[in-house]
């Protein structure tokens, strides 16, 4: 296992947060600020990806931890080109 360090001008971490529009510049959200992603939880920004409560709205925490994994499958694969990280086998609840 390889450690790494990356600098970023914006971490956020998600605890029943919501996306206060116009925080990131040119980012889309719904109309209800929910950010807007595509099946990669990738953003309309492509090196920015959303999940959890900022990407679905404030659910449960089981949607949370698991989104917080796809998500970090879908970041490992395009940092790295591919991700051995675990990937669950499918079926979600349609994002609001």
């Amino acid at each position: 296992m390889r450690t790494f360090f990356l600098t970023c001008e914006f971490p956020h971490d998600a605890c029943g947060e919501y996306y206060r529009r116009g925080k990131i510049s040119n980012i889309k959200s719904h109309k209800n600020s929910n950010i807007k992603s595509n099946e990669n939880y990738q953003t309309n920004i492509p090196h920015i990806f959303s999940a959890g409560d900022v990407r679905r709205g404030q659910s449960l925490i089981v949607w949370a931890i698991s989104e917080g994994r796809e998500a970090a499958y879908n970041v490992d694969r395009y940092l790295m080109g591919s991700s051995n990280l675990p990937m669950k086998d499918g079926g979600d609840l349609p994002i609001k």
